[in-house]
């Protein structure tokens, strides 16, 4: 990457790492009273020059930072945007937090908002970042309600230990955006629905046809779609099957929802019991973005009836069983489907991956 080359644009702006020519125009900035108002006081030119120093570090070490920030179209440099490391002591650090400071002629344009925006978004799919903070005095109207246009919510107010000698800039807002968790249905299924023989056997899913203008499953293809799933869950028929095939989950969290008295052959399995809704958003969500609901039917149709699923992720064999467990025998409603993708595999099998419309329970 070239040093001017923009790490990720939003329909206007571009973001950068910054370099020396930014010095001049981002210590005018620094010393506008005006922009500085909700700071105890304005920077110099060294203190400036300290503080790029210090972001280009950040950068390096982190692989993002608060971004020198310009428009795309004239290539103006307006000031920062991004993420940086807070390890101040409060109840809610160390985090990760957003910040925005640009010059008084992009003012009221909506770059602040849009800039944000896609700072997050850059965050949560690229950097596999959870959870962003943003503080601001408590006087600053403008800022917090940059907060809330970017999906942002109110944690609450702490007097900013960094402030302690400046009591006027003391008291500030803290408000925080969590990445949302999708929880995916997944499955291998013959062409008929049937995820399994009579006998309960698999063998059947590793197929042996050729379609040349298919994609090639690759050993790197598919460590980068495990590496993408952050828990699993299922039932206790499925875990012992896994077990059984010799475990295909790694070290990847995994969540067994079962009453039975089991034993566990890894540190990763935890095996829990009670209701479903409630395990699900009081314990998985608020610690994982991407759980996958792996089996088996009767779970997979309790996971659709209570409205908890996000997406299916449905992998059809080129094959017909005529008969054995089927994927879906009844779930007691019809539920609409938005196909997201779809892909082909040189050994004929077939990815449906479709999103779960209008969710809710029956």
């Amino acid at each position: 990457m070239k040093k001017d080359e923009y790490i990720f644009k939003s329909n206007r702006l571009g973001f950068r790492n910054w370099l020396k020519k930014d010095l001049d125009e981002f210590a005018k900035l620094n010393s506008d009273e005006v922009v500085m108002e909700h700071f105890p006081k304005t920077r110099s030119k060294k203190e400036v020059e300290k503080l790029i120093d210090r972001l280009k570090k950040h950068f390096a070490e982190n692989g993002f930072t608060y971004y020198a920030t310009e428009i795309l179209e004239t290539k103006e440099f307006i000031g920062m945007i991004g993420l940086a490391y807070q390890e101040y002591k409060t109840d809610f650090t160390p985090a990760i937090d957003i910040g925005w400071r640009l010059k008084r002629s992009a003012w009221g344009k909506g770059y602040a908002t849009e800039g944000a925006k896609r700072c997050i978004e850059y965050a949560f799919s690229e950097l596999d970042i959870r959870q962003i903070i943003a503080v601001c005095t408590i006087k600053n109207k403008k800022s917090e309600n940059v907060m809330k246009k970017i999906g942002m919510t109110k944690k609450g107010e702490f007097n900013h230990p960094e402030m302690v000698d400046y009591p006027a800039y003391e008291k500030h807002f803290c408000y925080e955006i969590t990445k949302s968790s999708t929880i995916t249905i997944h499955m291998v299924s013959s062409l008929d629905g049937f995820i399994a023989k009579k006998d309960g056997s698999v063998a059947w899913m590793r197929s042996t046809d050729n379609y040349e203008k298919g994609i090639e499953l690759t050993k790197e293809y598919i460590t980068a779609f495990l590496d993408a799933i952050d828990c699993y869950v299922m039932g206790s028929r499925t875990y012992e099957h896994a077990v059984e095939l010799g475990w295909p989950y790694g070290d990847v969290p995994v969540f067994v929802l079962t009453t039975r008295k089991l034993k566990s052959h890894k540190k990763s399995v935890q095996f829990i019991s009670g209701d479903l809704t409630q395990i699900v958003t009081e314990r998985l969500k608020p610690q994982y973005a991407n759980i996958w609901m792996v089996g088996g039917t009767m779970l997979t149709k309790e996971f659709l009836r209570l409205g908890l699923a996000d997406e299916i992720n449905i992998s059809i064999v080129p094959i017909l069983l005529g008969s054995g467990t089927l994927f879906f025998d009844y779930i007691g409603k019809e539920q609409l489907l938005h196909l997201k993708k779809s892909t082909a595999f040189k050994d004929g099998m077939v990815e449906l991956s479709y999103e779960i419309k209008n969710r809710d329970t029956v």
